[in-house]
């Protein structure tokens, strides 16, 4: 994901609990810190350890990826997990990462999400390219779930403009929500209009504002 110098990190709430896995993290996030001191910036973790974005539990927010600093998470992580008996998938990223960082936690703080929930997974990525693209965005219609494909794609975009800088941000937008619901967004991108009527016709749902 494209980060932006103007997009400050997300903050959240300090939440302690007496769970295993509160203590597990804390253990790891003490461990990290004693041996990288100031270049670990921050440790974001999800609620629970099965709570998965990219394939991980826990954000490691540090001034500079380097092999030292993921040998020495790994060395915390492998601690961790024989005493307390949980798995910790960390993800390590450097500060720069700003929007990587706050979608890993936008998709944390998001509790109501259901992965594989097709409408709400197609809702967001509409929410989202209409918010970068604003009035570009014409029309988006989408199959009646993700296999429904027409030519070989579940969801078609109208748009009018910049076509390779709607692509780009459509792109984007896709592989965030593919991350966040665990389905499969395939976009048509067009700039006729009257497709969209077609699509609607043959069953496809056409969202909206």
């Amino acid at each position: 994901m494209v980060s932006s110098t103007k997009e400050e990190i997300l903050r959240l709430p300090i939440v302690l609990s007496g769970s295993k896995w509160a203590s597990a993290i804390t253990e790891f996030f003490e461990r990290v810190k004693e041996e990288l001191g100031d270049d670990l910036l921050e440790v974001v973790a999800a609620p629970d350890e099965e709570a998965m974005v990219y394939d991980s539990n826990v954000l490691v927010i540090v001034r500079r990826n380097s092999a030292e600093v993921r040998h020495t998470v790994v060395r915390a992580e492998t601690e961790v997990e024989r005493i307390y008996g949980v798995s910790i998938s960390p993800l390590i990223v450097s500060k720069k990462d700003v929007g990587f960082i706050n979608s890993f936690i936008r998709s944390q703080m998001a509790a109501d999400v259901k992965i594989g929930d097709w409408i709400s997974a197609v809702k967001e990525f509409y929410n989202k390219i209409r918010k970068s693209l604003g009035d570009e965005v014409l029309e988006v219609v989408v199959a009646p779930d993700e296999d429904a494909m027409i030519y070989e794609s579940n969801v078609l975009v109208v748009i009018r403009g910049n076509f390779v800088r709607a692509m780009r941000a459509i792109a984007e937008m896709e592989a965030e929500v593919e991350r966040i619901y665990g389905v499969s967004i395939s976009p048509l991108i067009v700039s006729d209009r009257k497709l969209a009527d077609n699509f609607v016709i043959a069953g496809w749902r056409k969202l909206e504002d």
